[in-house]
């Protein structure tokens, strides 16, 4: 019966849960192509996109949505830093169409005032590149877990990967990449 409760769960597609202010934007549009549960959530901090299953968040951060001008006074830096508090593997992915002066000056001061935490900045050209290194970093967190490391992760047979909560398509691929035979 757990077995079945468990191969049930993996069929599922994983839960993702965002903030109210990412609900109606391009980026939710994004998640849903992937065909993941989208949770909507008020009681996390605005602009966050958290993957329970790899325990990775992100704060979304469309800069056509800041103002450039006082982006002192719009209070994302001060979000930022909650939201960097609150989650251990955090991210801050920063969509941008250009990358002008003024967004490499953002980016560098976001980048001074975190140093010290483990907050880490990407960079993403469209919320539809954002939606891809989410999905990825939030695979690549899953497969840590579940495996440990490198040389582990270079041994696992697809069945394996698929322990650790992998679609069969990515466990076959990561098993390919790694020269090995996919084994069900």
């Amino acid at each position: 019966m757990e077995g079945v409760q468990q191969q049930e769960r993996q069929q599922q597609p994983p839960p993702v849960i965002v903030h109210h202010s990412v609900a109606n934007s391009p980026l939710n549009t994004c998640l849903r192509r992937y065909q993941l549960r989208i949770r909507v959530s008020e009681r996390t901090i605005p602009g966050s996109v958290i993957f329970p299953r790899s325990g990775v968040a992100f704060f979304y951060l469309p800069l056509s949505a800041v103002p450039m001008t006082d982006i002192q006074q719009s209070g994302v830096f001060l979000r930022i830093g909650e939201f960097a508090q609150v989650h251990g593997h955090s991210y801050v992915v920063v969509v941008t169409q250009k990358l002008t002066e003024t967004t490499m000056d953002f980016v560098e001061k976001l980048q001074a005032m975190h140093l010290s935490s483990r907050l880490q900045i990407i960079l993403a050209h469209s919320p539809s590149d954002a939606t891809e290194a989410m999905l990825d970093i939030s695979k690549i967190q899953v497969v840590q877990d579940g495996i440990g490391s490198i040389a582990q992760l270079a041994a696992a047979s697809s069945s394996d990967l698929m322990e650790c909560a992998l679609d069969s398509n990515t466990s076959q691929n990561v098993v390919r990449f790694f020269g090995g035979t996919s084994q069900q």
